[in-house]
């Protein structure tokens, strides 16, 4: 896999603003983190169901 020199998971900004204080920004880009997961899950459940064993 390739990818930019400096990328790195979102999931690791909410810790290190975490770390720095920030903890509004680092709880609301948790938030965002948050519904970019659980809206295409809810999708997919809600349309076809999700199925044990995949």
């Amino acid at each position: 896999m390739v990818c930019p020199p400096r990328w790195y998971p979102a999931s690791i900004f909410v810790f290190q603003r975490i770390q720095e204080g920030d903890v509004f920004d680092a709880s609301a880009y948790g938030m965002v983190l948050l519904g970019l997961i659980l809206v295409p899950y809810a999708l997919v459940w809600r349309l076809g169901g999700v199925r044990t064993g995949l």
